[in-house]
């Protein structure tokens, strides 16, 4: 939805003000600081928290964590590579890349579903998917999309966060 939380005391409570203020270490601001006295533009870091009471599925974590899905730097989007790069310069965690190839559907969905690869025991909620390069489609856009794992929609929990 493209929401963006300020980080003060109105958003105290607010989880993913709560997060980023657990991945803003020494690290991250040394790290973001040095690429900003070159990069001399806007930083989008895109990420997801999960885990702890986001919602039904807690990845056997207590508190939430954030990982990292897509850097933007200006208008430019990176390639997995140097985003990689740029998240271990400020001590954050990507998530892990289950399949590296063609886009084939088929291949995508076998990595889709089962257990999840992050932390704990509970189903795969899904993938990212994005094209190796940072190409657009003519009529699309950028080239990415979630691909959601069908035991991941039709779990049956009173908690479930999802509407079906």
């Amino acid at each position: 939805q493209g929401l963006m939380f300020k980080n003060n005391s109105n958003n105290d409570g607010n989880v993913y003000v709560k997060a980023l203020r657990r991945i803003m270490t020494d690290q991250f601001v040394a790290g973001l600081g040095g690429n900003a006295q070159s990069l001399q533009t806007t930083v989008r870091i895109f990420g997801e928290v999960y885990g702890g009471s986001i919602q039904d599925l807690s990845y056997g974590l207590k508190n939430p964590e954030f990982k990292v899905f897509d850097v933007r730097i200006g208008q430019e989007w990176l390639t997995r590579d140097r985003a990689e790069q740029f998240c271990q310069d400020l001590g954050l965690t990507m998530l892990p890349v289950l399949y590296r190839g063609p886009f084939r559907y088929d291949d995508i969905a076998a990595v889709r579903d089962g257990t999840t690869t992050i932390s704990g025991d509970n189903i795969r909620e899904g993938v990212v998917v994005t094209s190796l390069d940072t190409t657009y489609h003519p009529l699309h856009g950028r080239r990415i999309c979630k691909m959601i794992s069908p035991d991941y929609l039709t779990r049956s929990n009173k908690n479930a966060t999802e509407f079906q």
